[in-house]
């Protein structure tokens, strides 16, 4: 596996009753390599992001501000190079990540899919929770 988009292709093959997911996934889904490291440590001091709650963190930034798109996916990090489930930010096409500026360990490869502004904020406050499945609900609204 050289790249997110490999793993992600070997779960659309392998992932038995989640495959079908793992395909709209694979064929929604953005890479992204560049990373605003500046903006990334700014917007985890101004919104006093917390370690280990990259939904929580990510969706409160993309909600309260304008241009930041909320994506869902997976990150590799320079510490641990294994895909990892993560939330990150896109702003002019460069990844924005508050919860991975904590303690300096950005990711260097982002892979994941836009879940548009509408629907994060209808999920937070229908649901009143974070969680990593907004991907898969919208899959499942739309993506069949």
């Amino acid at each position: 596996m050289n790249t997110l988009r490999d793993y992600q292709v070997m779960l659309s093959t392998h992932m038995g009753r989640t495959k079908d997911y793992h395909r709209w996934l694979l064929k929604h889904s953005e890479t992204f390599t560049t990373i605003d490291k500046d903006d990334s440590i700014r917007l985890k001091k101004l919104h006093r992001s917390e370690i280990k709650s990259c939904y929580k963190n990510c969706a409160i930034i993309a909600v309260v501000n304008e241009g930041y798109d909320y994506y869902q996916g997976h990150v590799i990090s320079k510490r641990l190079q294994i895909p990892l489930e993560h939330a990150f930010l896109v702003k002019e096409n460069a990844v924005r990540d508050p919860t991975l500026a904590i303690g300096n360990r950005f990711g260097y490869e982002y892979y994941g899919i836009h879940i548009p502004k509408e629907k994060l904020q209808k999920y937070i406050f229908d649901k009143k929770l974070w969680q990593d499945m907004w991907a898969f609900q919208l899959y499942q609204s739309i993506g069949r």
